[in-house]
């Protein structure tokens, strides 16, 4: 079949003049090696009419993609165009913000099917689905309207091994056009090592649609994907996308090794940013790190209440944000950033800032 892949409009990210469409990338290049024919209708990027796009590909199916609340408006109207244009066209939907709001996605009449978190298995089934060969209660993480209206869900799929899905196939986009910059690395493109996270924090989308579960990719796979992205389009750093980078210490020393054994094979410094838990690295894990170009480390405090990190099921020690900043401080080209999400509560304003700012 021939499968366009719809990537809505969104509000960017400081820094980034656009954010790479990873789940739609990730996603097209799993189908395009089972056989079909792929296209992503990348609109940050694409400044095409919807109509232009279904003309010049002419696709059977309709994939749209939606990972944010800021999306949603581009969505609506995108979903809706084609409504009116093709009304034959089978429409699906997919991805985070999808999969948390799937009723009112297909009440909205703005998709035939929504799949429930990741999508390569339920994509594929769903296809047989469309051209009459099986039944849509038989494919799982789906949720689709009955002919009464009513929304039905499907049992949840088992989590796929990463590594079975193929590398990607960075030629469906621009990469040129997805550069972030950083004064180390003003070049920077987004991989991702694994998806999950073991932590049950009760404000993060982990719990829901990952269930908690962490899973790494072969490590050969994004090797060789980060050394694509640097001999044939330029890049000289990386953001990984990885929820919690580094959760397997024998994984985390590897990467580190492999590193920097790439960087002197391509004869240039490879730099890179990752986001981690605080105290879960030691000196010597951000020593081995900063040698193979780790430069910032992003990691959450959230509050220094001992109350709302129970409350929100955040098992970070009061005393962790100041030994991670300290254990890096002598580092000097890595840079521990701790964002404070502000947790806190009507009664106790002050003394949960006071906890907070004192901890930290």
């Amino acid at each position: 079949m021939r499968i366009l892949f719809i990537y809505p409009k969104m509000q960017l990210y400081v820094g980034f003049s656009n954010m790479a469409p990873t789940a739609a990338l990730n996603l097209a290049s799993f189908m395009q090696r089972e056989g079909h024919a792929v296209r992503i209708y990348e609109r940050n990027i694409d400044k095409k009419s919807v109509l232009h796009a279904l003309d010049a590909f002419k696709p059977d199916v309709i994939v749209c993609t939606l990972m944010f609340a800021r999306q949603i408006r581009d969505m609506q109207a995108v979903c809706r165009e084609v409504r009116a244009l093709r009304p034959d066209l089978p429409v699906l939907c997919g991805g985070l913000m999808a999969s948390h709001f799937p009723e009112l996605i297909l009440k909205e009449g703005l998709a035939d099917y929504v799949g429930v978190g990741e999508g390569e298995y339920t994509l594929l089934e769903l296809l047989e689905v469309v051209s009459g060969q099986r039944e849509a209660s038989t494919v799982q993480s789906l949720v689709y309207l009955d002919r009464d209206g009513e929304p039905v869900h499907t049992p949840l799929r088992p989590f796929a091994d990463l590594g079975d899905f193929p590398e990607t196939d960075f030629s469906l986009l621009p990469m040129d056009k997805y550069f972030a910059y950083y004064p180390e690395s003003p070049r920077t493109l987004m991989v991702y090592a694994s998806k999950g996270c073991p932590c049950q924090c009760t404000f993060c989308f982990n719990a829901s649609y990952n269930r908690c579960q962490y899973r790494t990719r072969r490590r050969k796979t994004v090797l060789r994907e980060i050394e694509t992205l640097v001999r044939d389009y330029g890049a000289d750093g990386f953001f990984f996308l990885d929820e919690l980078w580094g959760c397997d210490k024998k994984e985390l020393r590897a990467y580190c090794d492999e590193l920097v054994a790439l960087s002197e094979k391509l004869g240039k410094p490879i730099r890179w940013v990752c986001e981690t838990h605080i105290g879960m690295m030691d000196f010597e894990d951000l020593e081995r790190m900063a040698r193979a170009g780790c430069f910032m480390i992003p990691f959450g405090v959230e509050s220094g209440s001992p109350e709302i990190l129970a409350r929100i099921k955040r098992d970070t020690p009061l005393t962790g944000s100041k030994p991670t900043q300290t254990t890096a401080r002598p580092l000097a080209s890595t840079r521990c950033l701790s964002p404070f999400l502000a947790f806190r509560t009507r009664r106790r304003r002050r003394s949960n800032r006071r906890y907070t700012l004192s901890s930290g």
